[in-house]
């Protein structure tokens, strides 16, 4: 059977990094760059105290939309966002124009994320995914 590796994300409460320190070959949690950056450097610092022989990768989870303009930025938010307050939606996600987008991609991954796992905020339309899918050569 070949090898499935264990994928572990959440909130990031004590209970969870420990269990993601023991036992996952990757970490998942969104939330803004600073709250990922502190939620990520705790699991990972408890990973020698867990008995591990091998790193915890990391991802960052959260919704994507990429608009042509900030009037569609805060078109998608109305439509999308469940009532969030605008500022956390845009803290929280991949959200924004393709720059923005990008620039965001850039810095958490500079913070040493490996992976992203992206909810669509737009679905069903694919526009979103297209886009990130057309422009990551240029990450």
């Amino acid at each position: 059977m070949p090898f499935l590796p264990l994928w572990v994300g959440g909130e990031g409460d004590v209970l969870l990094r420990r269990v993601v320190a023991r036992h996952a070959d990757w970490s998942c949690f969104g939330g803004s760059e600073r709250q990922w950056a502190g939620t990520r450097a705790r699991p990972l610092a408890s990973v020698d105290s867990a008995g591990r022989t091998g790193p915890v990768q990391v991802s960052w989870n959260g919704r994507l939309l990429v608009a042509a303009d900030d009037a569609g930025m805060c078109r998608g938010w109305r439509e999308h966002a469940a009532g969030e307050e605008y500022e956390s939606w845009v803290e929280g996600n991949l959200v924004g124009t393709w720059p923005q987008v990008q620039a965001k991609i850039r810095r958490l991954a500079g913070a040493g994320c490996q992976a992203f796992i992206v909810r669509p905020a737009d679905y069903p339309s694919p526009a979103s995914v297209e886009a990130l899918a057309a422009n990551r050569p240029s990450l």
